[in-house]
């Protein structure tokens, strides 16, 4: 709500300063879904045209300079050049007669208000100046009409560290090739491609085009979060679980930015920033450079992702994991299902990904039993595993094992356990493990902590009855507004403290 207040008034404030610009421009339409083959990508895929020429410096366009004009935001901060005759010449409508084409006004506020939220809130580094290239010191903007090319792009200029750059952006998204068409097209690309020149900053070197994309996706989604354009490639990533986190392959850098939506929740949104001040501090290029920043560690936060990743989709969970996975089009996919236990194989994985086990438990383990579960790499693969005991995206425990082999005691009856298994190597190619899962024999007894009310329900039977006395006042001890209806209770453990 907080967002939604803030974008509203920043938004009025830009309509006074540009007042060509109609409510309309700032709301949302409906997208549908978008498939194709790879075969042809740019024709199908148009954000792939960004990434094939991101790293190719190229001549500016004349647009603007003998078939327009070009135009000051009212920040400052850009020059948008734009043509009144030609193929790249924008709708120009100018409905509050300002001489400023409706749709050149839209891309003014937009850009305006990507700054404002970008560096402003977010705290990023402000984008290398081109030293009056184009006019001045702020970004030149060139509209220019794709056709079946790109959303836009942000071209690099100087070969150095410290990159500057243009943008160029769609004239009018309205070819069948977009996801998103229209206004809410231009809303994501003018924040993407400011990402862009922002991160530019940061980097000697476009060895990180996965990590570029994947944070300009994620951030056109912060600004605009009402736009969803990032859900017409999510898929890619679903779809491709042998491709690497940091692969810069195709369309799948788009789809991954599930990371860095990840990272955001788990750790607020500064870690995306932290992240690129470490790369512009040490100049490493590497996924390596993560660890230094998360605070559980690269190795640990790779496979809890990957165990958040299991609540998309169908089983999405938009209290503890993705906000929006419900609305993924695509979640993982199983490697192994079984029926019945034992369940065992050995696997081979790719570093930074990860492979699913799913197993039905429904009737073969209740309460008080306890599954033996076992993960053995084999060669040098190092691995972080998990299970997950499942009934319904809200009623779930994630055990994670901390060695080869561990026992876990089930409190009650589930419908599946899933075994979550990453490869957390950072280089190289496929390693592989062996798991066996099995009902545990000779399980220990479940023992509850000695406290009035040691678990959910009270006892292992979850009577929610329990013997304490009782203090003649009492006060809070703490409150918590949830997100939704809590399928639990409080517990209290065995120091006191209130969980």
């Amino acid at each position: 709500m907080i967002r939604t207040i803030t974008t509203f008034f920043i938004i009025l404030f830009l309509l006074f300063l540009s007042p060509g610009l109609s409510a309309q421009d700032f709301g949302t339409s409906k997208i549908s879904p978008m498939s194709g083959d790879l075969s042809a990508l740019s024709a199908e895929h148009p954000r792939i045209d960004l990434m094939l020429n991101l790293a190719k410096p190229a001549a500016r366009p004349t647009i603007g300079t003998t078939l327009g004009t070009s135009v000051l935001s009212s920040g400052g901060h850009f020059r948008v050049h734009y043509d009144t005759t030609g193929t790249n010449m924008p709708e120009l409508s100018d409905k509050n007669s300002n001489s400023i084409p409706d749709y050149i006004d839209s891309v003014l506020v937009y850009l305006e208000y990507a700054w404002n939220i970008e560096i402003n809130e977010f705290g990023f580094a402000l984008p290398p100046s081109d030293g009056g290239t184009g006019g001045g010191n702020e970004i030149d903007v060139y509209i220019k009409n794709f056709g079946t090319g790109a959303y836009g792009a942000a071209y690099p200029e100087k070969v150095e560290k410290n990159y500057t750059c243009y943008m160029v952006i769609d004239n009018d998204f309205s070819e069948s090739q977009y996801y998103t068409k229209g206004y809410n097209a231009l809303r994501v690309t003018t924040a993407n491609v400011l990402s862009l020149a922002i991160e530019y900053g940061y980097l000697d070197t476009f060895d990180m085009m996965w990590w570029m994309q994947q944070s300009a996706v994620w951030m056109e989604n912060r600004v605009w979060d009402d736009v969803n354009d990032y859900l017409g490639y999510i898929h890619f990533f679903f779809d491709e679980q042998n491709k690497s986190l940091d692969n810069s392959d195709g369309i799948f850098m788009f789809g991954a930015v599930v990371w860095p939506m990840y990272l955001s929740k788990r750790f607020g949104d500064s870690i995306l920033r932290e992240l690129w001040e470490k790369i512009g501090n040490t100049g490493e290029i590497s996924i390596d450079t993560f660890d230094d920043v998360i605070p559980i560690g690269l190795a640990s936060a790779y496979h809890e992702f990957a165990v958040w990743n299991y609540f998309t989709g169908d089983r999405a969970n938009t209290r503890d994991f993705y906000r929006e996975g419900d609305l993924f089009s695509s979640t993982v996919g199983m490697a192994a299902q079984y029926d019945t236990l034992p369940a065992a194989d050995s696997l081979s994985t790719p570093y930074l990904t990860s492979r699913y086990i799913e197993l039905s438990v429904t009737g073969e383990l209740g309460e008080g039993d306890a599954l033996d579960v076992r993960v053995t790499p084999n060669g040098t693969g190092t691995f972080k595993s998990s299970v997950v005991l499942y009934n319904d995206p809200y009623d779930y425990e994630i055990h994670t094992l901390s060695s080869e082999q561990e026992n876990i005691a089930l409190h009650r009856t589930w419908d599946k356990a899933v075994l979550v298994t990453s490869c957390t190597n950072t280089s190289g190619d496929s390693y592989s493990y062996n798991y066996e899962v099995k009902k545990a024999e000779n399980a220990p007894p479940v023992t509850l902590a000695d406290t009035p009310w040691p678990m959910r329900g009270q006892n292992l039977q979850h009577t929610g009855r329990g013997i304490a006395t009782v203090a003649a006042s009492s006060t809070v001890k703490w409150k918590f507004q949830s997100g939704g209806i809590i399928k639990s209770s409080p517990a209290i453990g065995a120091d006191g403290t209130v969980y």
